[in-house]
C-alpha cells in the first residue's frame, strides 16, 4: 500500500530508507506515484505521472517493456553531470487492441544523490522529454493517443 504524502515530504523518506526496503508513495499534491527501492548501493526510483496518459496498440502485459526508451540526460542533477534514465508507460487500462498507460520515469541513483529533490527533477525531465518520447513511440509502435490532464 502506498503512503500518501506531499511532494515536499519525499526527500527525508529517501534519506532515511533502510537497505533492502521498497517504499511506494502517492504524492497527493501532484497525482504522482513514486516507488523507491534501496539495495544499499543504489536507489532505484520510479515516477508515474497519472496526469499524462498515453494510449497505444501494445498488449498490457508488455506495455512497460515495449514502450521503454533509454535517455541520456546532461546537466542532471546539476551542470556537467549526467544521468541515464528510462521513459516508459505504466499500464492503467487494458483493452482488446491496446492499453492506456501513464508516463513513467525510472532512474538509478547513488546514495549521496538522495539529497536532491528527485520529484522536481523527475517532473522537469518528464516535461522536457515528453514530446521527443511521443515521437519515438510513434515511430516504434504506430499511432499514439496522448492526453495530458492538467487539473487532475
Amino acid at each position: 500500500m502506498a503512503s500518501r504524502i506531499k511532494s515536499t515530504e519525499l526527500q527525508p523518506f529517501l534519506i532515511l530508507q533502510e537497505e533492502g526496503s521498497t517504499h511506494i508513495f502517492f504524492l497527493e499534491d501532484l497525482d504522482f506515484y513514486v516507488v523507491s527501492h534501496f539495495d544499499g548501493e543504489m536507489y532505484r526510483l520510479g515516477f508515474v505521472d497519472l496526469r499524462t496518459r498515453i494510449g497505444v496498440k501494445l498488449p498490457c502485459d508488455r506495455l512497460e517493456e515495449e514502450a521503454a526508451a533509454v535517455v541520456e540526460l546532461r546537466d542532471i542533477p546539476w551542470e556537467r553531470m549526467g544521468l541515464r534514465a528510462v521513459l516508459t508507460l505504466y499500464p492503467l487500462h487494458c483493452f482488446e487492441e491496446g492499453a492506456e498507460g501513464a508516463l513513467a520515469l525510472k532512474v538509478n541513483v547513488e546514495p549521496h544523490w538522495a539529497m536532491y529533490d528527485w520529484v522536481k527533477i523527475a517532473r522537469i525531465v518528464m516535461s522536457m522529454e515528453a514530446e521527443r518520447y511521443l515521437t519515438w513511440l510513434r515511430e516504434r509502435v504506430g499511432p499514439v493517443d496522448a492526453v495530458r490532464i492538467i487539473n487532475g
